[in-house]
């Protein structure tokens, strides 16, 4: 048997299960930009609006299997105007969709020193990362879209109904569009205007 046929594949699968970009120096403190945030925020179109900005987080599937202990930046959570159903069946078998969501960008704000990690591709449970959408000499921006409750008791009373549930109608995951169709553009565009 050839042994440079058993061992290319090992060295292939070993070679994918720790790809990713670099961890990069860990955060000694939280990330703060206020200028950037305003000109992120004053970036999205009429029907959009700020729901929530967190301190100190990692942008969503990053750094999930290194070991990263640093700080984050600030993220902010833009809700636009098209509902977002939740696919579910009862317990009779029938199946039900109720707009309970919105769509949503969610937006990180980091120092241009911060890096992604490193993620493994064979991890079952791995997130779909947010992306970076922008950088400048002081500042990175990662965004991904997805959808925002409308309410978290309405949403658990259908989930206490349900047997099975899905978000098809998600912009999570690239099957669905945003409404605001320029995102990427007009977060790059204030991100040179906010540095």
């Amino acid at each position: 048997m050839n042994l440079r046929r058993l061992l290319l594949p090992a060295c292939f699968i070993i070679t994918l299960s720790d790809c990713g970009g670099e961890i990069g120096p860990e955060l000694q403190e939280p990330y703060n930009n206020p200028k950037v945030v305003e000109e992120l925020i004053a970036a999205a179109p009429r029907g959009w609006s700020l729901a929530e900005t967190k301190p100190d987080r990692i942008p969503w599937g990053h750094h999930q299997s290194d070991g990263y202990k640093g700080h984050g930046g600030t993220k902010l959570i833009l809700v636009g105007p098209n509902p977002v159903s939740l696919h579910w069946r009862d317990q009779t078998g029938n199946w039900h969709d109720d707009p309970i969501a919105k769509e949503s960008l969610e937006i990180w704000v980091l120092p241009s020193e911060y890096r992604e990690g490193k993620a493994s591709i064979l991890d079952p449970n791995a997130k779909v990362p947010a992306e970076l959408v922008s950088a400048s000499r002081s500042v990175r921006i990662y965004a991904i879209p997805s959808h925002r409750l409308n309410s978290e008791s309405e949403f658990n009373v259908v989930l206490g109904k349900a047997n099975a549930t899905s978000w098809p109608a998600s912009p999570y995951g690239g099957t669905v569009s945003l409404s605001w169709k320029t995102w990427q553009a007009d977060l790059a565009k204030a991100l040179a205007d906010g540095t």
